[in-house]
């Protein structure tokens, strides 16, 4: 099953002159490289306060905010995406 995002890669490949695999690598390269952006990005402390701005010693990355359970679940969904890359990649 596909959802409209991935058809938009498939169908800006198609036009740009490639084949439908290589939307869909593009959608799941993009799809890992931003789950990992996401957990590295600095995010505020739970113990900071802020007078006029956030200054970088008041932030953490947001890998560090999440539980074990979080991770789990981000590091299976991401492993997962990783995974149908490489089946693709091997067509």
């Amino acid at each position: 099953m596909e959802g409209p995002v991935r058809k938009g890669y498939q169908m800006a490949s198609e036009r740009l002159g490639y084949s439908e695999r290589e939307g869909n690598l593009a959608y799941l390269a993009s799809d890992v490289a931003l789950s990992i952006g996401v957990l590295f990005r600095p995010v505020p402390r739970a113990d900071a306060w802020k007078l006029f701005r956030y200054y970088k010693f008041d932030k953490e990355m947001a890998i560090r905010q999440l539980s074990a359970l979080g991770l789990s679940v981000e590091g299976t969904t991401s492993g997962s995406t990783a995974y149908q890359f490489y089946e693709e990649y091997k067509k």
